[in-house]
């Protein structure tokens, strides 16, 4: 008997859990050929910084893998990461970066009565789960 496939939406956690773990290795290497360490005072600071955002990687591609492990764990970073960057649209919308671009205020009203729908929707359909239709 085969285990069940995991949600779709949770292997991005593994895919960020790979690019953390790809620059931990690649600060590794960096620590490895760093010699002369103690001679220098800029090298040992350097050196140390290398090593907190080595620990940082590493930590960071654990939560990443118990998040693909653990789905309420998972669902709660992608709420957090949501609301991140529902936080972070509002001052860039005039860039056009996380898909959020707007050219006048209408366009900009019109997108937040489209993001209320669709918030009251989710709301609705978790709710009442048997009438989404699935």
């Amino acid at each position: 008997m085969t285990p069940p496939e995991p949600p779709k939406r949770r292997f991005y956690f593994l895919q960020l859990a790979g690019l953390f773990l790809f620059f931990a290795l690649l600060d590794y290497v960096v620590l490895d050929q760093m010699d002369y360490v103690g001679s220098n005072e800029i090298l040992t600071a350097l050196f140390t910084v290398l090593t907190l955002i080595l620990m940082l990687l590493v930590a960071a591609t654990l939560l990443m893998v118990m998040c693909f492990s653990n789905a309420r764990l998972g669902a709660a970073i992608t709420r957090r990461f949501q609301y991140l960057r529902d936080a972070w649209a509002v001052p860039f919308r005039h860039l056009g970066l996380f898909g959020v671009h707007v050219e006048s205020g209408m366009d900009e009203k019109k997108q937040a009565t489209r993001r209320k729908q669709q918030r009251h929707q989710r709301r609705r359909y978790r709710q009442h789960p048997e009438k989404n239709g699935s």
